[in-house]
């Protein structure tokens, strides 16, 4: 899911669905319609001011459900009045993107996909000696990882933007997927890991990403340098199967696929042929949810004039 984009579920009914930067946007909207709305991030006391105010800007023809990463942020938001219920963030990950590609030789034990920034613990992979950090900085065209964090100058890492299609190539040079953040929203990376066949070397943490976390395809440590380099040698030496990885991945997910196409029944009147078919035209294909994808500037006139024309993908 990108921040500035809506994702057309269902034109009739209405049912969009969003993150980070569509729940004020849709609040202006005209017409009836439910937004679905995920936050990527943490819901926490400081950030519930956002929600009581969407309390009281969707009424009457706009309907608004969120949809968290962790059971207690769903809670919270129903004290507070809102639709609510947790399903989790990754769902909507790629997986005919992130493959395994057995073919591609094994440069690093481990990968990081972590943003340059002080919640992502980067320090903690410092004694994991064949290391590579998929980064980046915020607004920024180019940036020295060994600049911020000295610790990790053995590493390497891409000083510029890469291709989201060429992702899956970099996690398919390593063996292991490292998730080092105490507190984050659902970390999507940590569901690419695993849709690439790499097993997930995690600190304790809040936020989300544990959902798909097994003890098949992931080991829990300290906080400690010297606890993540030793269960990635740990994955070195015994690496599990990546097909077994993913396909247990893939399970989880759709039993998570399901459960949202059911609320779109339940809670939003959508009907459709069966939630399988459902599942497959929301997700499926390569392009996966990308396919109902409508930037942020252009839902409102698409709404007075595409829908008719088909122009917007959905049912």
């Amino acid at each position: 899911m990108h921040a500035n984009t809506f994702y057309v579920l269902s034109r009739d009914p209405l049912v969009l669905m969003g993150g980070l930067r569509t729940l004020e946007q849709a609040a202006s909207l005209p017409g009836r319609f439910t937004l679905i709305f995920h936050n990527g991030g943490l819901i926490r006391v400081p950030t519930l001011r956002r929600y009581i105010q969407a309390r009281f800007r969707y009424r009457r023809d706009k309907r608004l459900i969120v949809v968290t990463n962790e059971p207690s942020e769903a809670r919270w938001l129903r004290l507070l009045g809102l639709e609510a219920l947790c399903l989790g963030h990754n769902m909507h990950v790629r997986e005919h993107l992130y493959v395994p590609q057995p073919d591609v030789s094994k440069r690093y034990d481990a990968v990081y996909a972590a943003q340059l920034l002080p919640f992502k613990r980067l320090h903690l992979a410092e004694q994991v000696k064949s290391l590579y950090v998929l980064t980046y900085a915020s607004g920024q065209k180019s940036w020295d990882l060994r600049a911020y964090e000295p610790r990790l100058r053995h590493a390497d890492f891409n000083p510029g933007w890469i291709p989201l299609e060429n992702v899956p190539d970099i996690y398919a040079q390593a063996r292991v997927g490292l998730a080092l953040s105490a507190q984050e929203g659902a970390m999507l990376a940590s569901l690419e890991y695993l849709f690439c066949g790499l097993p997930v070397v995690t600190t304790h943490n809040r936020g989300g990403r544990n959902r798909y976390l097994t003890p098949r395809n992931s080991r829990f440590v300290a906080d400690d340098p010297s606890a993540v380099a030793a269960a990635v040698a740990e994955f070195v030496a015994a690496p599990p199967a990546p097909l077994a990885i993913r396909a247990e991945a893939l399970q989880m997910v759709h039993r998570d696929r399901l459960a949202y196409v059911q609320m779109l029944a339940d809670r939003c009147g959508v009907s459709f042929p069966s939630p399988e078919s459902e599942v497959e035209r929301i997700w499926g294909g390569f392009e996966g949810i990308r396919k109902l994808a409508v930037p942020i500037g252009e839902i409102g006139q698409r709404i007075n004039e595409g829908f008719s024309a088909g122009i917007v993908a959905g049912r």
